[in-house]
């Protein structure tokens, strides 16, 4: 049977205390993947926190510059986690490919096209997948689990998003987008952990102005939709 060597022990000592993260709970995190599409935004942060909580495999999506850069970072951070980078411009072409390799896809992408992209993309390749939008002082979350979740092309018209925007909203605020990027690490981490939590039909919407957290509940599958409504 696999077990933690005493490194791993040492090294994860203190995630080991928190609730139902068992040694057992944390080889599940050494044996998983995920791949961050986009260094941009959230990507970065998102990718610290993931190496230090020992997933195993990371990617990046990024150009080569950007990947270069952090996985000179990232495996500084923890020789346990093996990090590739992919260099590449996401788009209908490359997702399936590099998304079938992981499993869990993070959404730090800038692009709302590319981010519809990678919901249909992870939908129909049965990947659970954690957006993440930033729109100023204001950022929202969403964990969508196929067979359980509403695809990110039904949720925006839910969330007041009828048309996607074309361009950038306005300039990230620093804080805000740390603040997403903990919430999405979170979120990849009781997946693959299965530390539960995630129900897969709720997004977190966090205003930094007011400090007021709101969560949209109920985003089931719709079963007239040939992406979540599929199964």
């Amino acid at each position: 049977m696999v077990s933690l060597n005493p490194e791993q022990l040492l090294r994860y000592k203190n995630q080991l205390t928190l609730p139902s993260m068992s040694p057992q709970a944390q080889l599940k995190l050494l044996s998983g993947s995920a791949l961050i599409l986009g260094l941009d935004g959230t990507g970065s942060s998102v990718a610290k926190h993931l190496a230090k909580a020992g997933i195993g495999q990371i990617g990046l999506v990024d150009s080569k510059e950007r990947c270069e850069s952090a996985i000179s970072e990232l495996c500084t951070l923890n020789p346990d986690v093996k990090v590739v980078g992919h260099s590449l411009d996401f788009d209908s072409h490359n997702a399936e490919s590099v998304i079938g390799e992981y499993d869990v896809i993070v959404d730090s992408l800038a692009d709302w096209q590319s981010k519809l992209l990678a919901s249909d993309v992870s939908m129909h390749l049965d990947k659970s997948l954690v957006h993440g939008g930033l729109f100023g002082f204001s950022c929202q979350v969403y964990a969508m689990v196929p067979g359980r979740s509403a695809c990110l092309r039904c949720v925006l018209p839910l969330v007041g998003l009828e048309d996607v925007p074309m361009e950038k909203l306005s300039a990230d605020f620093a804080p805000t987008v740390e603040i997403a990027a903990a919430m999405q690490a979170s979120a990849v981490i009781r997946l693959i952990a299965g530390l539960g939590g995630i129900g897969g039909a709720s997004l977190i919407q966090f205003d930094a102005r007011t400090l007021e957290t709101s969560v949209i509940r109920e985003l089931s599958a719709r079963a007239d939709c040939p992406d979540c409504g599929r199964s």
